[in-house]
Formats: structure tokens, sequence, C-alpha cells
């Protein structure tokens, strides 16, 4: 009987090896139409067939390198999103995005460098993709309009009173600017609505600039 090429499940697999181990290999090629060879490797096998669930087909594939690496990448990645913090790509070529990851093995011997197709594939599965920061922006509070003609008044009275010239009254802005400026595109979960970008840990590090004009110009 001419042998055939399906897919078997370890249930299956298992039911040959028991008529072969009854009836032999040939007997088992001549009922079920399964190579001979098929039946050898299985038996060989027999007792890890045992362990996997009934309804498995194959057992192919490399077995992972770091079994652990993605759920701690993925539970390193939710940590820093959580305190607003980006995560930034890679550059691989110049000019062209790469969604690379350097990564620390468990056993801290050496970094761990993902390819890019890796790490696309990563993403997909976890939901991820880069995002463009959302903005925040403060709002006002209801009565600043009413504060704003009470500060305008008393500005006012308090020159008349004291009789300040123009170029002693002025206005005055500050922005804090940091030496280490957060990107504005992060990895984070597709579809989320806010995409906050905190600091990249250096929020210390920076100064403030102070915008000023007055009342009157004097030459």
């Amino acid at each position: 009987m001419a042998t055939k090429r399906e897919s078997y499940t370890t249930s299956e697999k298992l039911k040959i090896i028991q008529f072969a181990e009854e009836h032999g290999n040939r007997a088992a090629q001549r009922e079920f139409g399964n190579a001979e060879s098929n039946v050898r490797f299985w038996w060989t096998s027999k007792e890890k067939l045992q362990k996997m669930p009934r309804v498995q087909r194959a057992d192919r594939g490399r077995k992972a390198a770091w079994p652990r690496l993605k759920q701690d990448l993925m539970a390193w990645i939710t940590e820093k999103r959580n305190n607003g913090l980006a995560i930034l790509p890679a550059m691989k070529f110049p000019k062209i995005q790469s969604t690379r990851f350097l990564l620390v093995s468990l056993s801290g011997s050496k970094p761990y460098k993902a390819s890019n197709h890796w790490c696309q594939r990563f993403m997909k599965r976890n939901g991820l993709s880069l995002r463009q920061k959302t903005t925040l922006a403060q709002g006002l509070p209801p009565d600043y309009e009413g504060k704003l003609v009470q500060f305008q008044q008393f500005i006012i009275k308090q020159r008349r009173t004291h009789n300040y010239p123009l170029h002693l009254v002025g206005n005055m802005d500050e922005s804090p600017i940091q030496f280490d400026m957060p990107s504005n595109r992060t990895v984070s979960k597709t579809g989320k609505k806010t995409v906050k970008i905190r600091t990249t840990g250096n929020e210390k590090n920076g100064l403030k600039v102070v915008l000023t004009c007055t009342g009157a110009v004097r030459s």
C-alpha cells in the first residue's frame, strides 16, 4: 500500500504506535497508510508524545533560546509606559526607523540584540505600535476671566498710587526646558487614545527661560 502524507494528532500517533507494538511497523504502515520511517520515529518519541496534548498535530520548530524574554520584555514595557516614560526605537540605517530593543539576557552575561523582524512580530502579537505623543493641555480655571480683570485693576491702582513709570511695569513668562528632552514618539498599545510621555528620568536636569516685556520702550 502506497504511503500518503498526512498530519496526525498525538492521539493518532499513539494509536499507530500501539498497533505497531502488537503487529509490527510494516503492518502499521499497511493499516494506516503512513511511512514506516514515521512509525519508527514516533516509536522512539513515545514518552514525549504521551506528555503532549492529544489534539496537537506537530512538534516542530526550534526551542526559544530565552523562554522568559518575551514576558519580561512586555512587563518592562508596561512598567515604563505606566510611569509615562518613552521607549525609544533604535536607528539601524540613517533615516530609516527600526523598532529594535537592546535587551540584557536574564543571566546578565551579555546583551541580546533582537532583529527587526523579531521585534515587529513581538509588537504585533502584543498589540504594540510606535505612537505619537498626544498633547495634554492644561485647562484654564472656570473663573479665570474674573481673576484677570481683578489683577489688571490691581496693577492700574498700584501704578496710580505710587506713580510707577511704564518702563518699570513688566510682564514676565517663564518656560522650563530640560537638558534631556523626551522623544515625541514611543512604543505603546495600539488604539490607546492617550499616549503620555513624562520624562526620560532626568526631569531635575534643566533650566527655566524667562521672557519679560515692559510697558514702555526706552532708547
